[in-house]
């Protein structure tokens, strides 16, 4: 009976709190200190926790791990396809964890702007989920609404404009929490 009430505390104990967080990526203390500057250590842990991420086992990272790769998935998806990358081709997946990075890098000013394309994306998310540009945004069609269109438009240039301070605000929020995500060797 006992053995059984210690599998219920520890299954209980996983559901509510969620599993155990993925082991940090050990470093030396030069590594430690010259994190997210150092860019092969940078690009190293962006993959390594990216790969959880791209193997749906995103809940054993912690906070800051989540936010590291959301992130830059999709800043990468915007800079090489433009905000219509995450309508269309994401389905949304990573919409929640960017507003989530943007907001505990405390830039109030990227997450507002991301948070418009994360509306215009909630609005149309059936044509979105099906891959779809909706009638109202195809320049082709009859019912295409130019007001917008410039909407997102907009909420592009802004992202593009802003992208220096936007990176040096989030990597200051990496530098502070960088032991979420490494380790010093011993």
């Amino acid at each position: 009976m006992r053995n059984f009430l210690n599998l219920l505390f520890i299954f209980i104990t996983l559901s509510v709190f969620g599993q155990e967080n993925v082991e940090k990526i050990l470093v030396t203390k030069q590594e430690y200190s010259e994190f997210p500057e150092n860019e092969e250590l940078f690009y190293k842990s962006l993959e390594y926790y990216q790969n959880y991420v791209f193997d749906n086992k995103e809940e054993n990272l912690n906070e800051t791990q989540k936010a590291f790769v959301y992130y830059f998935i999709v800043d990468g998806m915007i800079n090489n396809c433009g905000v219509f990358s995450i309508l269309i081709e994401s389905l949304g997946v990573y919409n929640n964890g960017c507003l989530k990075a943007l907001s505990l890098s405390e830039n109030d000013e990227a997450k507002n702007n991301f948070n418009k394309l994360v509306l215009i994306f909630e609005k149309y998310r059936e044509e979105f989920m099906n891959q779809k540009i909706p009638s109202s945004l195809d320049e082709e069609n009859e019912n295409f609404d130019m007001v917008e269109n410039y909407k997102i438009e907009e909420i592009e240039k802004n992202w593009y404009d802003t992208a220096d301070f936007r990176d040096k605000k989030f990597k200051e929020f990496l530098k502070a929490n960088k032991r979420h995500l490494l380790k010093i060797e011993k």
